[in-house]
């Protein structure tokens, strides 16, 4: 489901079923301060041929709705036209009566949604009732929407990152692991899923590794150290770990381990090392290694 989707499926139901004339929906752009239509449907009359869609008069219904972030309501247009001029279109077209409905997302006003009624005084406490449901019900629709696409974004993101991630729940388990787990470890998904970590335990690190980080993780405190793993083929590799404590609503903790394969960046480090001592032909002490030697 996408907003456009939203947004056509709410003005269709208004003017289809709930007998609107015409309904429309409008995001608005902060940077030129006026309305973009989104959707609408219905019989407009030609009303935007005269619509002003700036949203800087304070006297307008738009600039009401937007500023209170609340339903504004037009009860009879012939009314509101002795006190706007503009509001003479609405009756020479019919709209009689009409609802501005601000739509919010995570607070703040996204959109409006405009509706319009050929009967004046149509929209009672009953009716405004309602409307409130269906503002509540697209704010909500809308959150939901943007939600997903950042859990998408977001679960893509990891998945393809050739960084190692996995997450484990409270107990050790693993819910979790992308792509770069798999290639790393020579494990499949379906292998680690529901496994503790320690099946990549190597048996080179001592009793007091696995107690320093359990007490900094249960702390809520994030734990670092660049630790030997073992592979499913028994290969060792260096890992460097920094694994993340997340506390979930209720107070569940999950840990979140994100790893770099650092084994070919350590074995350059130490064939640096023993360049700075060795000559690299003969393999014998080169003048610092003898010097270091002979200080010795």
């Amino acid at each position: 489901l996408t907003e456009e989707e939203v947004y056509e499926g709410i003005c269709k139901t208004l003017v289809e079923k709930l007998g609107m004339k015409f309904a429309w929906i409008a995001g608005i752009d902060e940077a030129k301060n006026q309305l973009n239509i989104k959707y609408k449907f219905g019989d407009d009359k030609g009303i935007f041929d005269i619509y002003d869609f700036k949203i800087s008069s304070t006297d307008t219904l738009t600039y009401k709705a937007i500023s209170k972030g609340e339903i504004i309501i037009n009860q009879d247009s012939a009314e509101y036209a002795k006190k706007i001029s503009c509001a003479e279109e609405l009756v020479k077209r019919g709209f009689m009566s009409s609802c501005t409905i601000p739509i919010l997302k995570n607070g703040k006003v996204e959109s409006l949604l405009k509706i319009y009624s050929s009967i004046p005084r149509y929209f009672n406490d009953s009716v405004i009732e309602i409307l409130k449901e269906i503002q509540h019900d697209i704010s909500f629709a809308l959150e939901k929407i943007e939600m997903i696409r950042e859990n998408l974004i977001l679960s893509e993101s990891l998945k393809n990152s050739e960084t190692w991630i996995l997450i484990t729940d409270s107990s050790g388990r693993i819910t979790y692991v992308n792509e770069a787990v798999e290639i790393i470890s020579g494990y499949k998904r379906e292998e680690l899923i529901g496994e503790n970590p320690r099946i990549f335990k190597s048996g080179l690190n001592p009793p007091e590794f696995y107690k320093e980080m359990w007490e900094t993780i249960l702390s809520g405190k994030v734990f670092r150290a660049i630790t030997p793993n073992r592979k499913k083929s028994g290969e060792i590799f260096h890992a460097d770990l920094k694994i993340i404590p997340i506390k979930l609503p209720g107070g569940e903790l999950n840990f979140v381990a994100v790893a770099e394969d650092v084994t070919e960046k350590m074995k350059l480090s130490d064939r640096v090392q023993k360049l700075q001592n060795y000559d690299a032909l003969t393999g014998l002490l080169n003048m610092n290694g003898f010097s270091a030697n002979v200080s010795q």
